[in-house]
């Protein structure tokens, strides 16, 4: 008989209201599953001049680097399109609900700070 368990997905996304630039700027994504696989993400630059190249990163905690940052994108040409299969444990936003929150660090490679940068997760939770 085959495996009839059925997954689950949550996709959530985030647009930043502009101001981004060749400085990183953090978004948290809210109520997300507390642990879960990121199967795919998505960052897309949606609006602004000059546009060439965008990075993204993915943490587990507001600001992190090193160990808590899980997925990071180098400027690469515009949108980063990457199917995933990594595990994640969010940040703690409502444990009564065992949801959490991951933060999302963009760049794009011009100063001008008119860009807006649309970013998606699909998430998997983890049983």
């Amino acid at each position: 008989m085959a495996n009839s368990r059925k997954r689950v997905g949550v996709r959530g996304s985030v647009t930043s209201e502009a101001n981004v630039g060749t400085v990183v700027v953090e978004l948290e994504m809210e109520n997300l599953p507390r642990k879960g696989w990121i199967r795919r993400v998505r960052a897309d630059v949606t609006a602004g001049t000059n546009i060439l190249n965008v990075s993204a990163s993915i943490r587990e905690s507001a600001g992190g680097t090193g160990l808590a940052e899980i997925l990071a994108y180098a400027l690469a040409a515009e949108p980063v399109d990457s199917e995933e299969d990594i595990y994640y444990e969010a940040t703690v936003s409502d444990i009564t609900l065992g949801t959490g929150s991951l933060f999302i660090g963009v760049a794009v490679d011009d100063a001008t700070l008119d860009h807006v940068v649309a970013v998606q997760l699909d998430i998997e939770p983890a049983i």
